[in-house]
């Protein structure tokens, strides 16, 4: 079974994924959607495409106000100055250009102080400020974010830019895919050569569909 890690804010906002085998380090790891369709223009209001200079789409995040996405932390460890976030983006690709894009240039970054400890990948998520803020409109608006007390529901949507198969083709538009929960026993004894999993995640996943990458195991 191949099993996704995903955060409570990834569940209702967007997935990024570490990758399951050493990559250059010039290739973004975080850009899959496996078993996908495409979404509806705009059906992700808060979803914004994160880009980082000189490479183009690197991640994604979520609006949580005019002024703050959240993402992951492993997004998010570039100079400020590399990343623009674009709201109102559907289709990413040079020739996409649909007059809703909101740009705006990233000036703070607050990544999780316990990112990565003690488990690699725990507490993986940061917080990027713009500016100005986004304006908010029918297309741009900010996620609900659950409460503390959230119970995992029986299905998850994630969605992004992500390629389609390991090492395949990039989307041109915004892709969906949903995926099922995984019971904490049945997670950790998948990962268990990994380390197995923090108390704090939570498991969403299953063979053919991921917010990953298709093939070996991936921690999102």
């Amino acid at each position: 079974m191949k099993i996704a890690f995903v955060t409570i804010v990834a569940l209702v906002a967007m997935a990024s994924a570490m990758p399951a085998k050493k990559q250059d380090s010039y290739f973004p790891t975080n850009r899959f959607i496996v078993g996908g369709v495409p979404a509806t223009p705009y059906e992700f209001p808060h979803i914004v495409d994160m880009r980082l200079s000189p490479y183009g789409h690197w991640c994604a995040g979520s609006i949580i106000s005019p002024e703050w996405v959240v993402t992951a932390a492993h997004c998010s460890d570039s100079a400020m100055t590399s990343y623009t976030l674009t709201a109102g983006e559907h289709n990413i690709t040079s020739g996409g250009v649909e007059g809703t894009e909101q740009v705006r240039q990233v000036v703070k970054i607050i990544i999780h102080p316990g990112y990565g400890s003690p488990h690699r990948y725990e507490n993986d998520i940061a917080l990027m400020k713009v500016a100005p803020p986004f304006d908010l409109s029918t297309i741009v608006q900010p996620v609900v974010v659950p409460d503390v007390n959230f119970a995992p529901t029986s299905i998850a949507t994630v969605a992004g830019w992500g390629v389609l198969t390991q090492g395949g083709a990039y989307p041109d538009v915004l892709m969906k895919v949903d995926v099922p929960f995984v019971d904490d026993a049945t997670c950790n004894a998948n990962y268990v050569e990994y380390g197995g999993t923090a108390e704090s995640m939570i498991c969403y996943g299953e063979a053919g569909k991921d917010s990953c990458q298709a093939g070996g195991y991936i921690h999102c």
